[in-house]
């Protein structure tokens, strides 16, 4: 199962390297005969771009799923807000 949890993480990552989104394309991973990642990717559902303050987020558990923001209560003690680390980290 770890090698199938790092293989899923790779194709995700090697998919937003290659094109800015992170959802690997379906015909490609039939091709490579990725069974194991398309059905992960089907059980998990596509990473959707952060559209609030709240998230969504996907958490890389295998199998992986959104969420909201966790470390909002962290950001707070910190005094930062959520901008803080979306635009980057300037102030």
């Amino acid at each position: 199962m770890r090698a199938a949890a790092n293989h899923y993480q790779t194709d995700y990552f090697g998919s937003f390297i290659r094109t800015g989104n992170p959802n690997p394309p379906l015909p490609l991973l039939q091709v490579r005969d990725y069974t194991k990642t398309i059905q992960a990717v089907k059980n998990s559902g596509s990473w959707n771009p952060i559209s609030a303050d709240t998230g969504p987020i996907m958490q890389m558990d295998y199998p992986s799923f959104t969420s909201n923001f966790v470390d909002l209560p962290q950001c707070a003690w910190l005094q930062y807000s959520i901008e803080y680390y979306l635009e980057g980290g300037r102030r």
